[in-house]
């Protein structure tokens, strides 16, 4: 099977395919679209062509349009920003575990973020007992006490470790909030939007979390320990050639919140164009 094929009787011919391919792969010749053969390896399987035909004209070998769900209408100004000022940093959760197949809903949600090039290699290590979870609190806490006992600046700058590792101690939980499950992303490090990838698929998941009665909270102290602390790395199990790229806390959360928080206005700088009147 070629890599793409057209169904003359359906296309009407509109070339929308072609112009949505982002590596201009099918082109137009004489109205009729095909596929340019030496452009083909490029291709990055992101499924535009299929999903954009509105004719269910074009199929691609990896899919074709019954595999592709209609998109149905976009959600509203309102919906959505109702949606993103909804979410909040959750550090109080009930004393209840996630279910894994809640936590696997979760991330199969958040995998339909954008990736560079949809390269899709974002790695995910969950973790869905709060036994494990306070392990990970634990690595953190010997990775500040490291820096303290260095005298390191980080120790000091924003945040005052040995403080947060007295509370600790004192049994305050300020890595984890005694979260009953946390999740890490990971990506390899050959991979030059891992972080970024990570970040934006954490993002979808915590925007995605209330529709699943979860709450999030993402996990600062980890990731600022995960970068050098090579113990931490082992203990949750990063694949060789892979780096640590993100973490977040999930559990159901203690407290609901009944109103949404104002917040500072963008500053914007316009670059060219006409100002308004």
């Amino acid at each position: 099977m070629s890599l793409i094929k057209f169904d003359m009787e359906l296309c009407s011919h509109c070339g929308a395919c072609a112009f949505e391919c982002p590596v201009r792969i099918i082109k137009l010749v004489g109205g009729n679209p095909s596929v340019v053969e030496e452009r083909a390896p490029t291709c990055i399987h992101c499924g535009h062509c299929v999903c954009v035909c509105p004719d269910s004209a074009l199929t691609h070998e990896d899919y074709g349009p019954a595999d592709c769900p209609l998109s149905g209408e976009a959600p509203s100004e309102a919906d959505i920003e109702r949606i993103i000022r909804r979410r909040r940093s959750v550090r109080a959760y009930k004393n209840k575990p996630v279910e894994r197949d809640v936590m696997e809903k979760l991330i199969r949600i958040a995998r339909y973020g954008p990736t560079a090039s949809n390269s899709q290699l974002v790695g995910w290590i969950a973790i869905d007992n709060r036994e494990g979870v306070k392990e990970v609190s634990d690595h953190v806490i010997q990775w500040m006490a490291k820096l303290v006992k260095w005298r390191h600046p980080a120790a000091r700058k924003g945040y005052d470790f040995k403080r947060l590792i007295e509370a600790y101690e004192a049994g305050l939980d300020v890595i984890t909030r005694r979260a009953p499950a946390l999740v890490i992303t990971h990506a390899p490090k050959s991979h030059h939007f891992g972080v970024i990838d990570s970040t934006i698929a954490l993002t979808s998941m915590d925007i995605a979390a209330p529709s699943l009665g979860l709450g999030t909270c993402w996990g600062g102290f980890i990731m600022a320990a995960a970068g050098d602390h090579k113990p931490l790395q082992k203990h949750v199990g990063i694949p060789k050639g892979h780096v640590f790229t993100g973490a977040m806390m999930i559990g159901y959360p203690k407290y609901e919140y009944h109103r949404l928080p104002q917040r500072n206005e963008p500053q914007i700088t316009w670059l060219g164009g006409t100002a308004p009147i």
